[in-house]
């Protein structure tokens, strides 16, 4: 069944629904809840504090499920289990909500993916968010072990919940979850701005489609447990992920902050940084016993007179960490560093870099790898100066700068390295090397 959510507003407790016959594209006339036995509708309310006035408790809707005739389902090649039952319901989530989620609460849901991704099939561009569930399973009691509801709130918080309770059959059940959400294409030529969305969905994988051009999303949060994140593009002011046994890949862009974690698997990510003078723009990247792999572009919108600021960190342990900045602003401000152990570590920096190193690697000797023939990313014909402070076994550490020589444009002689720059890069590992290419 269809419940249309746009039409609920946090000033009228109305809610109306729209009924719509899965598979024949057709739509029923409207009715208000309470709804017709034939579909009923739980209405329930959140044990939150009694000192909480009801009328801003948020509001929770079971959704009815859909059985399909028994056979032989197969949730997707990946995945090729067959069940003999499956069922299935949809609901609408507003654009204009402040906050979207899908969040799995219980035991025993078994394995289940969400699939995030542009929506082709619906003409309609700029419209709400279309969440297509599908429950694929082995024992009929599934259906009401298993509760699909919509939660409202007064603040415009709209999503989904799964709910399961404990097996009421002596007989095992089994199940698999498939979620399809469907973003709508913008209605200009400038990406769709959409809420904040957020999911808790432990054995969910994750895939995200090629969002990063037609969508940007105030912020995104991802979670799940011992399953995999996949992501084609993304662009979000702030991006968080986390899982754990699962790998974190993809292509990411914010203006804020993103954050990657998981734990016993790796990372691997093309990132871009954008920042616009005003604050830090950060990344992080934690694991742990897994590679971690990236490359990053930073870029600047600051104004004239404004310094652009990042801060990249990426940390794993027993496992390689390889690092690259394919592009940075002119006498930006970057603080980046990687951490790892009995692994090698690598940081490949742009021409543009300018500031200090810090290595350490024991009890190998860190090195700084130069390319001379680099030219200068100013266009002065300057020439790039590396400068070794300390040098000893297991550390390494200087400065980075690119100064003027007779050849330079507008030069009037040589200059001594600057001794004010703030960017800095620092690498540390055990039992391994620790390198910096230039």
């Amino acid at each position: 069944m269809m419940l249309t959510l746009s039409a609920i507003s946090p000033d009228n407790l109305e809610i109306k629904r729209v009924f719509r016959a899965l598979g024949q594209g057709s739509t029923s006339s409207k009715e208000s809840f309470p709804s017709s036995p034939r579909t009923p509708i739980r209405e329930r309310f959140h044990p939150l504090s009694k000192s909480v006035i009801a009328k801003d408790l948020p509001k929770v809707y079971s959704l009815p499920w859909k059985p399909q005739p028994g056979g032989r389902y197969v949730p997707n090649q990946e995945y090729c289990t067959a069940y003999p039952y499956v069922a299935d319901l949809a609901a609408e989530l507003p654009v204009s909500s402040k906050e979207l989620y899908i969040l799995a609460d219980g035991d025993h849901f078994g394995n289940g993916v969400i699939n995030v991704y542009e929506d082709n099939e619906n003409k309609l561009v700029g419209s709400d968010i279309f969440v297509d569930v599908k429950m694929y399973y082995d024992n009929p009691i599934a259906v009401k072990m298993t509760d699909i509801s919509y939660v409202h709130s007064m603040k415009n918080e709209n999503g989904v919940r799964i709910t399961t309770s404990p097996a009421i059959s002596l007989e095992p059940v089994h199940r698999y979850i498939s979620i399809n959400v469907r973003i709508p294409r913008s209605t200009g030529s400038e990406p769709l701005s959409l809420p904040a969305f957020r999911t808790h969905l432990p054995n969910f994988t994750h895939t995200i489609g090629e969002l990063g051009g037609i969508a940007q999303f105030q912020s995104i949060t991802l979670s799940s447990a011992d399953k995999a994140i996949i992501v084609k593009s993304l662009s979000a002011q702030r991006i968080r992920l986390r899982t754990t046994n699962g790998s974190i890949e993809g292509s990411f862009s914010s203006n804020q902050h993103i954050s990657l974690r998981t734990v016993n698997a790796p990372i691997s990510a093309d990132i871009v940084l954008t920042n616009n003078g005003e604050g830090w723009t950060g990344l992080e990247m934690l694991s742990s016993n897994a590679e971690i792999s990236a490359s990053m572009a930073l870029e600047s919108t600051a104004p004239k007179g404004k310094i652009p600021s990042f801060r990249v960190l990426a940390k794993s342990s027993n496992k390689t960490v390889n690092l690259k900045a394919v592009s940075s602003p002119l006498k930006a401000n970057t603080q980046m560093e990687i951490q790892t152990s009995n692994a090698p570590a690598t940081f490949r920096l742009p021409a543009s870099y300018e500031g200090k190193f810090d290595l350490h690697s024991t009890p190998f000797k860190p090195v700084v790898n130069v390319n001379e023939d680099v030219k200068d990313p100013a266009g002065l014909e300057r020439k790039r100066e590396v400068h070794n402070d300390r040098s000893r076994r297991g550390l390494l550490s200087g400065s980075i700068s690119w100064v003027e020589d007779e050849h330079s444009e507008g030069a009037v002689g040589h200059e001594a390295p600057s001794k004010g720059t703030m960017s800095k890069v620092s690498i540390k590992t055990s039992n391994a090397e620790a390198h910096v290419f230039l």
